[in-house]
């Protein structure tokens, strides 16, 4: 699935030296330590044949890292970037755009994002 792609990328040893194990699904919850990175998907399209699915998807996601400075958080997003782009066991990804979000004075937390385009089995 999705979803279990999504966490082996996520648990790469180069991302975990980065953030540990704070990758999260849909939302951190309430004060999560930082860094830490969230993942959501935002669309998925299922692929047809001729006359039937077939059985992939093309999935909309957006990782969000979080940091406690910008330099942080734009590695962290190197990292991700790195990964999921370079992993194609599962089917082909690709980086579609990197954003740099808000800014939060009252927690000095910097965010960058990264929206991907994954192929996936849906079957």
């Amino acid at each position: 699935t999705l979803e279990a792609r999504m966490v082996a990328f996520l648990a790469d040893a180069s991302i975990t030296a980065l953030v540990g194990i704070r990758s999260y699904a849909v939302n951190s919850g309430p004060s999560p330590t930082m860094p830490y990175i969230v993942w959501q998907r935002v669309s998925s399209e299922r692929q047809h044949s001729h006359d039937a699915l077939a059985g992939l998807e093309a999935a909309s996601v957006q990782v969000t890292c979080v940091a406690t400075t910008h330099a942080s958080a734009t590695a962290i997003r190197a990292a991700v970037v790195a990964v999921i782009e370079g992993n194609h066991a599962g089917g082909p990804a690709t980086c579609e755009s990197m954003t740099d979000l808000e800014v939060s004075d009252e927690l000095t937390a910097y965010a960058t994002a990264a929206d991907f385009r994954i192929w996936n089995s849906d079957v």
